[in-house]
């Protein structure tokens, strides 16, 4: 039984990895003295070539760094979109802008539609953020800041060192949004969105709820650098932080109200939404029942058409797709509005 039992368990101990060591516990000339003795005396020189014992040192570096420096493609990783916010009402109750690029034209925009949900007296704006690009510069964000927050407050900071920290505040603009805001976020929000959110909720946290799933916690003021023509270098350059010290990075954007993330959802649903606009993904198709009409043709709709001769037997159609999470920011603003007196007018 002794030998039975060997022969079970040495495979086992075959198969198990041996601990990796520690490089941190190597010093400058001990690292220096291994690169020296695997590039003279491993069997098989050729394969650590300097070029290749760079690429591995490049290829750990950005891997122990994670989002805070990483190769990208020389297009910048840019997602094809349309231009422009896109903006859709759901009065009497709420207002839906998701801005794209947060630049001059889309705050033009934003202005206008802003205007027009105040005139009509909607208590809600649905900010939704989730929509990923190129990361805006940090001017478009405070731009995009002042039409939420009064003039002359201190947004956000930024720290290229110690001694180097430069305020960003606000300016006047022509239209300032006071009511409630609802801010959809999730883990796909581009590192601008992530410190409009983050000012937002910081700021006025009085009138901000968010919705959605956590951002991705990598808000910085980052560098492109070209490193040839296929690719180019991100890394971050400065912390960015709330005006009273908070620093931004590896910090999420933390939702009120949990919504669970599915991203091929949610691009379908942008994508298709640009023609039909987003009400048909947020309402619950009805189900067909059973009734007298179905008793009598001598069906049952309840079972996809399992009592239906095969031949003629509809097939079951694919559910619609549903944005689960801007469905639930503008339930929450229906009832808000409704506890407030609103009465529900057609949309």
């Amino acid at each position: 039984m002794r030998w039975i039992l060997l022969l079970f368990i040495l495979p086992e101990l075959a198969s198990a990895e041996p601990p990796v060591p520690d490089t941190a516990k190597l010093n400058q000339e001990q690292l220096q003295k291994a690169f020296r003795l695997l590039r003279e005396d491993f069997v098989h020189p050729g394969e650590l070539s300097f070029l290749r014992i760079n690429r591995f040192a490049l290829a750990g570096i950005l891997d122990s760094l994670g989002p805070r420096a990483r190769l990208i493609s020389g297009d910048g990783g840019a997602m094809a979109r349309p231009k422009g916010a896109v903006v859709e009402s759901f009065p009497p109750f709420a207002g839906y802008i998701r801005p794209n690029a947060f630049n001059e034209e889309e705050r033009e925009t934003m202005t206008r539609a802003l205007e027009k949900f105040s005139s009509e007296s909607i208590p809600s704006l649905l900010l939704d953020l989730r929509s990923p690009d190129n990361d805006p510069a940090l001017s478009d964000c405070l731009r995009f800041l002042d039409h939420f927050l009064p003039e002359g407050t201190v947004a956000f900071k930024v720290q290229r060192d110690a001694d180097s920290t430069e305020a960003f505040s606000t300016k006047s603009t022509a239209f300032s949004w006071d009511g409630g805001i609802i801010l959809l976020i999730d883990g796909e929000v581009s590192v601008g969105a992530e410190v409009v959110a983050h000012c937002l909720r910081h700021l006025v946290s009085e009138r901000t709820l968010v919705v959605g799933a956590p951002s991705g916690g990598n808000a910085a003021a980052y560098s492109l650098v070209p490193l040839g023509d296929a690719l180019s270098l991100r890394f971050a350059t400065a912390r960015i932080l709330l005006e009273d010290g908070t620093d931004l990075f590896q910090n999420p954007v933390i939702p009120e109200i949990h919504v669970p993330v599915f991203p091929a959802i949610k691009h379908a649903v942008f994508s298709q939404s640009l023609e039909t606009g987003l009400r048909p993904f947020l309402e619950d198709k009805e189900r067909p029942v059973l009734n007298e009409a179905a008793l009598v043709a001598g069906t049952n709709p309840e079972l996809q058409g399992s009592n239906t001769p095969s031949a003629r037997a509809p097939q079951p159609e694919a559910p619609p797709i549903q944005d689960r999470c801007l469905q639930l920011a503008l339930d929450f603003a229906r009832t808000k509005g409704a506890l407030r007196g609103q009465r529900t007018k057609p949309e």
